[in-house]
């Protein structure tokens, strides 16, 4: 074999190393945030982003196997690049083992005791005692989860008080709060991917009547995904023209859209 073939050989392992390599850092953060979000949806923990980590590991190693498998069955004439993908695979292997590591241990439990019986908290709508008029900007009505680690500001430009109904992507009701014409808040949500849908109106009644017959219904086209320590902004402007109208059973259906 010449000198030259050889230059050609180590110039396409090169290439391939760097391709795959800048793939795998590529997908790395997106692949992370996949896992977490599949893992909990209602929290983010240091034990769901180590299985985030070791899953996204497995996933490289698999996608590094068959790649090779691929380079096999075409007879890659180029035979460096193997061990340039085995090292990748080795390097992928290191960070699944790393961050079995780092997994916080499992609590103790004593021999015997029978496992606790969790029990989901039942979707009661609370009425918040009030007085003159409507109720305080950043009032929460209704709160799912006891454990929010992201944050949303929503600032209502309109002039219609509007209460907030948020649910995640299975449909299940969440968050319920309240934010006055002109006024602006910060309320805690948990981490997840989540929809918006309101009700606006002027003199508030209840959490069942709404504003009465003066309630409209609305909700925002996009979902949003709140990570751990993360805050998204919601802008209303005085038309209220980023909402689109619903019927009332679309506001309150638990099922989703």
């Amino acid at each position: 074999m010449d000198e030259n073939e050889k230059k050609k050989k180590r110039k396409r392992n090169r290439v391939v190393f760097f391709l795959l390599a800048g793939a795998l850092a590529a997908a790395a953060r997106p692949g992370m945030r996949f896992f977490e979000m599949l893992l909990a949806e209602g929290e983010a923990t240091a034990a769901v982003s180590a299985k985030a980590a070791i899953l996204c590991g497995l996933a490289a190693i698999v996608v590094l196997t068959v790649i090779a498998g691929i380079l096999a069955l075409v007879r890659w004439p180029v035979t460096g690049t193997a061990v340039l993908i085995l090292l990748l695979t080795v390097f992928c292997g290191a960070a699944v083992y790393q961050s079995v590591q780092k997994m916080p241990p499992l609590p103790e439990s004593t021999p015997g005791t029978p496992r606790p019986t969790v029990t989901p908290p039942q979707v009661q709508i609370v009425t918040v005692e009030r007085e003159n008029g409507n109720p305080e900007t950043g009032t929460v009505f209704y709160r799912r989860y006891g454990n929010e680690r992201g944050s949303v500001f929503v600032k209502n430009g309109s002039r219609s008080d509007i209460c907030f109904r948020m649910y995640d992507r299975h449909g299940l009701l969440v968050l319920i709060f309240y934010v006055r014409a002109g006024d602006a808040c910060t309320v805690s949500v948990p981490t997840g991917t989540y929809e918006f849908r309101c009700v606006t109106g002027g003199e508030w009644i209840d959490e069942e009547a709404y504003f009465g017959e003066h309630s409209h219904f609305r909700k925002l086209p996009e979902s949003y995904v709140f990570y751990d320590g993360q805050q998204e902004t919601i802008v209303l402007t005085e038309g209220l023209s980023e909402m689109k109208n619903i019927k009332k059973k679309d506001f309150e259906d638990l099922s989703g859209d």
